[in-house]
């Protein structure tokens, strides 16, 4: 379960510097990039960041993994 984790978070990172490397902020293609928006906004809530992603991601993912395995 640990590996599965890792393997989630790095392919997560390695999908976030791609959408970071090709963000445009008028041609919002997904979360990811709406999130970005947020981000790079200058009234964006502290509650906002790049972990804060990661974590609403991960969280995602388990409830979808809880749900199919139902």
């Amino acid at each position: 379960m640990h590996t599965d984790i890792v393997a989630s978070l790095v392919c997560l990172q390695a999908e976030l510097d791609k959408h970071k490397a090709t963000f445009q902020p008028d041609e919002l293609r997904d979360f990811m990039d709406a999130y970005l928006k947020v981000l790079s906004s200058n009234d964006k809530k502290p509650s906002f960041s790049g972990t804060t992603y990661q974590s609403t991601h991960m969280y995602s993912f388990q409830l979808a993994a809880r749900r199919v395995g139902k």
